[in-house]
């Protein structure tokens, strides 16, 4: 699978970040997926957690910079990459394997922390299979999905914020790609 996101995070120390989940995938009663999470204090960590024990991380520099940022994960058989603007930055042979399965429960943004996070978010898409470099790289010059069949877009959790507005800040994106 293959997971981008845009991010907006406000410059300084976040003191008491803690986690801030900005997508989680599981079940309702045993977390058996995946969670993408942003954590640390000057830098940040972008932390990929596969199953309930194992988590998988990279530090990612300049993302707290009132800049907007696309950071992308890709992950197959235990192999992790972590992706910024569309360059690589780090990768990993040695995360566990899991089979993550179909009809689970999808958040964004999810982190419980009552308007703590200051962070906008966009442009989330998901795919059954790993982009190429080339890919990606591609998708960080513009603000929508790279090429092929997303198995989840923006556009579809975007559909479901708008039913149920009064929960959440809804305002047109400001995302600025890289060129």
């Amino acid at each position: 699978m293959t997971m981008c996101i845009w991010l907006k995070l406000e410059q300084g120390t976040w003191w008491d970040t803690g986690n801030m989940y900005l997508v989680r995938y599981s079940s309702s009663n045993v977390f058996n997926g995946f969670s993408l999470i942003a954590d640390g204090f000057d830098t940040m960590r972008i932390r990929l957690d596969i199953g309930p024990y194992y988590k998988c991380s990279a530090k990612f520099e300049g993302l707290k910079d009132d800049h907007w940022h696309q950071v992308c994960v890709s992950y197959t058989s235990g192999h992790v990459k972590f992706y910024k603007d569309g360059t690589l930055i780090h990768s990993r042979d040695d995360c566990k394997s899991i089979t993550i399965r179909n009809g689970e429960y999808m958040a964004i943004a999810n982190s419980g922390r009552e308007g703590k996070d200051i962070v906008l978010i966009t442009g989330y898409v998901l795919w059954d299979r790993i982009l190429t470099d080339e890919e990606i790289l591609e998708s960080s010059k513009m603000c929508q999905a790279a090429n092929g069949k997303p198995v989840i877009t923006w556009n579809d959790f975007y559909k479901s914020v708008e039913t149920n507005a009064a929960n959440y800040l809804i305002r047109p994106s400001e995302c600025r790609a890289t060129m």
